[in-house]
């Protein structure tokens, strides 16, 4: 009989990455011998070998180890990439000494030693690792507990996207890029705690990162909560001002019947002046969500975007760093007009600016979904727009002439795919 034979990947009860890295490592381990391995939170004296996972906080930013003693093998890590770096590399032919199974084997590694620069995740090498003053990230984070896009026998949506799932992966990824700035959109109730679920608080989440919420979160319009929040480090980040701006156009007759209060009080925009506590210096962020059906009504908002953001450099005369969910395309009228002699503002991801990398991922992709099985959050398996270039999420500068960006990054990871249909975007600068 095979060693692993019957094995379980044992997990900590109520460790919510390590059941995730469980069941990565058990596929792992299950492709490469060919065994039945699984995952889960208690291992009967019968099994042949005990595979644990660890979270080791000496391990920092990306690094693993995996050791045997005996008839136990410990997979420890100190973040869901160092776990993802044990499971890539299980997967591979460097790990045929690990299979051998012998008292005594350790193993190191980092979760960049087979990050493939050419893979759509490529962005994750510069977790850890900000190649500038400043780091700016935008995220549409997904509203509520269902996608609207699935549909059951009878045609009703199904309601498989649970919150407090997704809150946690966002907490993660967060946590391994550390943003100074953090603009996010459909940041509904269902982010902020108003809900007996665990994890269901990001806000509470973030805090606990260090980060704080630049304006005050009510405002009257529904659901009374502001959708397109921004948050910012403050460990890192001074803030100087930030206001909440409703866009005054959000629907045209052709689809009034069909744009609901939520839709369209979720399209705003909020603005805040920050300073960057080690060089002082100033820079704007702005966070977005435009109108999701009506071409018409987004060129109409992209007007209002642009005169609120034209008395901001006017007043504070600072690079102004503008993103989120747009909803448009390059060829849509907001896109063109931001582009455009209007406004002309430069697009981070098509300008050719940034000296390091440049994505050419999709920023959106196929809703993910509740495996009732596994019980947690996995990405649609028929996904396969990766690697679409056209984009509806954007982050654009103006007012930056002295700005040097050195990364646009697109986060594709395990985490991204499984929290949103939307992945974070993110931009590493000097001021």
């Amino acid at each position: 009989m095979n060693k692993f034979e019957g094995s379980i990947v044992i997990y900590k009860s109520g460790n919510f990455i390590q059941k995730r890295m469980a069941y990565r490592i058990a596929c792992a381990i299950k492709a490469a011998t060919g065994v039945d391995v699984t995952f889960g939170k208690v291992q009967t004296a019968r099994k042949p070998v005990r595979l644990v996972t660890k979270d080791d906080k000496s391990l920092k930013n990306g690094d693993w180890k995996i050791s045997i003693v005996g008839r136990t093998a410990t997979f420890a890590a100190g973040s869901y990439y160092g776990y993802g770096g044990i499971a890539q590399f299980l997967a591979t032919d460097a790990a045929k000494d690990f299979y051998a199974f012998e008292d005594g084997y350790v193993k190191t590694g980092n979760f960049l030693d087979m990050l493939d620069p050419a893979s759509f995740g490529a962005s994750s090498r510069y977790a850890y690792d900000k190649r500038g003053e400043v780091r700016v990230m935008f995220n549409n984070v997904l509203f509520g507990d269902r996608t609207g896009t699935r549909k059951d026998e009878n045609g009703k949506a199904i309601k498989d996207v649970p919150a407090d799932k997704r809150n946690e992966l966002q907490y993660e990824m967060f946590k391994q890029y550390m943003p100074d700035v953090l603009g996010c959109q459909e940041f509904n109730i269902t982010k902020r705690g108003e809900r007996d679920l665990p994890h269901s608080d990001l806000v509470a989440l973030l805090k606990s990162l260090g980060y704080k919420e630049s304006c005050p979160r009510d405002v009257k319009v529904h659901p009374f909560f502001n959708n397109t929040p921004i948050f910012y480090n403050t460990k890192t980040t001074k803030l100087i001002k930030s206001e909440y701006y409703w866009y005054k156009v959000h629907v045209d007759k052709e689809n009034e019947t069909n744009c609901s209060p939520m839709d369209c009080a979720s399209k705003a925009l909020t603005w805040g002046v920050f300073e960057d506590k080690a060089t002082g210096k100033r820079y704007i962020v702005v966070s977005t969500h435009m109108a999701t059906r009506s071409n018409g009504v987004r060129g109409v908002q992209a007007v209002e975007a642009v005169d609120v953001i034209s008395s901001l450099v006017e007043k504070y005369n600072a690079p102004v760093f503008f993103g989120g969910d747009f909803n448009g395309l390059c060829q849509h009228a907001n896109y063109i007009y931001f582009t455009g002699e209007n406004a002309n503002y430069e697009d981070l991801a098509l300008s050719g600016a940034p000296t390091e990398y440049c994505s050419e991922l999709a920023t959106h992709h196929t809703y993910p979904y509740f495996d009732n099985d596994l019980g947690f959050m996995i990405p649609d398996p028929s996904d396969s727009t990766h690697f679409a270039k056209n984009c509806i999420d954007h982050i654009m500068l103006t007012n930056g002439e002295n700005v040097k960006t050195s990364v646009y990054g697109v986060v594709a990871d395990e985490c991204s795919m499984s929290a949103s249909d939307h992945y974070p975007i993110f931009v590493d600068v000097t001021l």
